[in-house]
């Protein structure tokens, strides 16, 4: 039911983009335009995106993680994604990813740090669903509310952070201020319990929130002001792919460490008749017994750690990027090119803002 709820807002949208947004008609006609995309590299590329995200949602629910049936998808997709590399490399006349969008770090490190935000943001609001309900007994209406604190923070921080980005021309302020602030208040999540005052916790999510969505806003001006201008749609393209990936990543990450320990902490106390999957279908059920939400408290703050561990360690790369500084508002004011290589200085307009990194 939930997946045919999006098929309205998906058709109105269509309907929306075809009539209102106004394609230009290829000079050369549809046909040869069609003709220019990277097919090879498509087809190359999703069956791979599948078979290594497969035994991450399989693996420990359906076989063993060392099995074959884990290892032999994973294998091949992970060797699809390097033949990919070398075919966007070498062979492909039009490629699908750019290599001028990988000249500078600071481009690359801000591609990671969209697939870090996409796994963080996806496994923390996953797992606080199983937080609120199993821990606090919240049911699905308060549930959502205790989300509040993320989903509200992160627009108005993405917001008010590109206003600001905006009018001091400066991205790297934003790096620092977003980055620590997100991977501390994930690391704060580690305090997530019964005996935690409810005050605290909402304190807790609101600097997750505020910190995603300035990391959010930084990361896509950063793509923006260290491409070519011809290369920021393709940029921002690549961002958004990078950042759905690691949606996809978070879940399947989250699902398999959390099914993997759950399981462990289970049989510690004794329940070998329980698995991971019956005991989430539980949860009202769970939350009544305190030694069951100490369970998943105690194996809820392994995902923190992970999504801390990411957080902080691609924020730090972030941060000692140099970015150049934004256009001014003259829409007239031309725009410098990024440099052909990852260690080019020579470039006056760039001055000290190649990458440390």
């Amino acid at each position: 039911m939930l997946f045919w709820l999006n098929l309205p807002p998906i058709a109105v949208t269509a309907g929306g983009l075809a009539f209102f947004l106004g394609f230009d008609h290829p000079p050369d006609g549809t046909l040869a335009s069609l003709g220019r995309v990277d097919w090879v590299g498509i087809l190359i590329f999703i069956p791979s995106a599948v078979a290594v995200l497969m035994p991450f949602t399989m693996s420990g629910i359906f076989f063993p993680w060392m099995s074959w049936q884990a290892m032999l998808p994973l294998g091949l997709g992970t060797s699809g994604l390097v033949l990919l590399a070398f075919h966007q490399r070498y062979f492909a006349k039009y490629p699908m990813f750019r290599p001028s969008l990988f000249k500078r770090w600071a481009t690359i490190f801000s591609f990671l740090g969209q697939t870090v935000f996409g796994i963080c943001v996806n496994m923390i609001f996953y797992y606080l669903v199983v937080f609120w309900s199993g821990v606090w007994g919240f049911d699905e209406l308060l549930t959502g509310v205790a989300l509040f604190p993320e989903t509200v923070c992160i627009p108005v921080a993405a917001i008010v952070c590109g206003l600001l980005m905006r009018k001091t021309r400066k991205v790297g302020w934003a790096m620092w201020l977003g980055w620590p602030l997100t991977s501390i208040s994930i690391g704060l999540l580690w305090f997530l319990d019964t005996a935690t005052p409810l005050g605290v916790l909402i304190f807790i999510n609101m600097g997750v929130g505020l910190g995603a969505g300035i990391v959010i806003s930084a990361l896509n001006m950063g793509l923006l002001v260290t491409t070519k201008k011809e290369d920021n749609g393709h940029s921002m393209a690549m961002g958004l792919l990078s950042k759905s990936a690691g949606m996809c990543l978070g879940i399947a990450i989250g699902t398999a460490v959390f099914t993997v320990k759950m399981d462990n902490e289970l049989q510690q106390k004794g329940n070998f008749d329980v698995t991971a999957e019956s005991f989430l279908r539980m949860l009202k059920e769970v939350s009544k017994d305190e030694t069951e939400r100490q369970v998943i408290v105690h194996t809820l703050r392994i995902l923190w750690i992970i999504c801390c561990g990411l957080s902080g360690l691609i924020g730090l790369c972030c941060c000692f990027c140099r970015y150049p500084d934004m256009p001014g508002p003259d829409i007239t004011e031309s725009v410098e090119p990024a440099p052909e290589s990852l260690v080019d200085a020579k470039e006056p307009h760039l001055g000290t803002n190649r990458p440390l990194v």
